[in-house]
């Protein structure tokens, strides 16, 4: 792991789909051991929130 952060967007069963890279390495990130995502705003369009 190196601390990107990278969102894939259509997403199948069979592959990870168009990578997109948000944030380049940054070692804070490099030791994490659980991350999640969902829908935390109640809005209903995509959003990464930092």
């Amino acid at each position: 792991m190196d601390g990107e952060l990278t969102l894939y967007t259509n997403v199948s069963s069979g592959a990870f789909g168009q990578e997109h890279k948000l944030r380049g390495a940054d070692p804070v990130w490099k030791d994490a051991t659980l991350l999640t995502s969902g829908q935390f705003s109640g809005h209903h369009e995509p959003r990464v929130v930092e």
